[in-house]
């Protein structure tokens, strides 16, 4: 978990007023490297790597 303040707008410069979508983001890493929305590995995910569900 990040610190509040990361997630919060720029207060100045290019980016002001804008803000990291993190949560998003994390959904979308999550979903690319076949985690579930846990951050644990899918059983599919595991099976393709030859670890079967025991991990």
């Amino acid at each position: 978990k990040l610190p509040g303040r990361l997630l919060e707008p720029m207060e100045e410069g290019a980016c002001a007023g804008k803000s990291i979508p993190f949560n998003e983001m994390l959904k979308e890493y999550y979903m690319v490297r076949g985690w579930g929305d846990d951050g644990k590995p899918r059983r599919e995910k595991l099976e393709r790597l030859g670890l079967g569900v025991d991990v």
